[in-house]
């Protein structure tokens, strides 16, 4: 209970530590979106409705697990073409999207929570993102 009560303060009643990337860019949320939208349209993930804003930490992580997935299937398949593309793409995507915000979103939650599931979470997520 004390990890799904203390993921609700963070992230959904209060939340202290929003988990998405147009709220730790000083730029305008909309370009945001709809550059990150532009990337999953690409590759063809669909974004489901109610599942929260396309710039959110779910759905960004979502689209690399989606890319992890584009980048198995075209070396199974020996498309070397495809496999450059989707590199590029992750690469650019992490270059200026994920990549960009995660350390702050880390340092956010860091700040605001003294739960050590969280905090060891913060730094596992920087630290995946980062090696990726």
């Amino acid at each position: 209970w004390e990890i799904e009560g203390e993921y609700h303060r963070l992230f959904n009643t209060q939340a202290t530590c929003p988990s998405s990337e147009g709220n730790f860019q000083m730029v305008e949320r909309g370009p945001i979106i709809g550059d990150v939208c532009a990337f999953y349209e690409a590759f063809h993930m669909k974004v489901v409705e109610r599942q929260g804003p396309p710039d959110s930490l779910k759905m960004e992580l979502g689209f690399m697990s989606w890319m992890a997935l584009k980048t198995v299937q075209a070396l199974e398949q020996d498309l070397e073409e495809e496999n450059k593309v989707v590199q590029e793409a992750q690469g650019k995507f992490l270059g200026s999207h994920l990549g960009r915000w995660i350390k702050p979103f880390s340092n956010r939650l860091k700040e605001v929570t003294f739960n050590t599931f969280y905090t060891a979470l913060a730094d596992l997520l920087v630290q995946w993102v980062y090696e990726d």
